[in-house]
């Protein structure tokens, strides 16, 4: 017999403290040294499903940071494995207990000189290549309105007061934070060099794997929501060094600690 699913009603995870941050590739040790007071493994809650990515393990902790008590969501299912439906069961489970805010992170290649692998960069803005459809949409065959693609637009908003709170944390931290586009490609390959200076051309810093999916289902449920770039590496053609995801884990694990400092000054600011 399997494992009963836990029921969001029957757990007082993260009850009062709306704070959360998905930890991405290689930055589980984020939590090293936060007291923690609950685990609950994704196999654990209707909907969700263990990773299938090393690096990232699967599971959700309610950790004391600061003082407060905050989720961290140690990995994802990313829309690459098939898995949009996990997506949008974590960020309801999220919405469930109460959540209200959610820091994003996640594992990026440099498509600039100026941004370098173990830098961390504030997400401006999103420049999503997924080709994805919101959930709900109308068939194929069928029109999409104007004001339907305007609601598209606005599910991948990033929220300006997060953004300039962790502006200002980094800067009380003594962390290094730059700013600029992600581009959000569908993986799970690494992009060609031809790929990359197409998307150069956008404007985007960094591109990554991940992130419009959980900021579309955190935008449809009202969780406020910024997102973390964690350079892991140089994009194909700026570098010759040929890309292998232990190599961006390594990157990933050796800036945990930077993270760290940044989440536990932003806990502190009032949300």
């Amino acid at each position: 017999m399997g494992q009963e699913k836990r029921n969001p009603s029957d757990t007082t995870l993260f009850k009062g403290a709306p704070l959360a941050v998905l930890l991405g590739s290689g930055l589980d040790s984020v939590t090293d040294g936060f007291p923690v007071e609950d685990t609950i493994p994704f196999d654990e809650i209707e909907g969700l499903s263990a990773p299938t990515v090393p690096g990232h393990r699967g599971e959700l902790r309610r950790c004391v940071t600061a003082g407060r008590p905050c989720l961290y969501i140690h990995g994802r299912r990313h829309f690459y494995e098939g898995a949009f439906g996990d997506i949008r069961s974590l960020l309801g489970f999220l919405h469930r207990i109460g959540v209200t805010r959610l820091v994003l992170t996640s594992a990026a290649g440099s498509l600039v000189r100026s941004v370098s692998p173990g830098e961390l960069v504030l997400v401006s803005d999103l420049i999503d290549t997924q080709s994805r459809r919101p959930a709900g949409s109308l068939s194929t065959r069928e029109a999409v309105s104007q004001s339907e693609r305007d609601v598209v637009s606005r599910r991948l908003a990033l929220d300006a007061g997060m953004s300039r709170d962790l502006w200002v944390a980094a800067r009380r931290a003594k962390v290094g934070l730059g700013r600029g586009a992600a581009a959000v490609c569908a993986g799970p390959v690494y992009e060609t060099p031809s790929e990359i200076k197409a998307l150069q051309e956008t404007g985007a810093s960094v591109v990554t794997m991940s992130g419009a999916p959980e900021v579309e289902a955190a935008n449809s449920l009202g969780i406020r929501v910024a997102i973390i770039a964690v350079v892991t590496n140089w994009a194909a053609g700026i570098s010759s060094v040929r890309l292998r995801h232990n190599d961006v884990l390594e990157v990933a694990r050796s800036s945990a600690s930077a993270v760290r400092q940044l989440i536990v000054e932003f806990v502190k600011t009032p949300g």
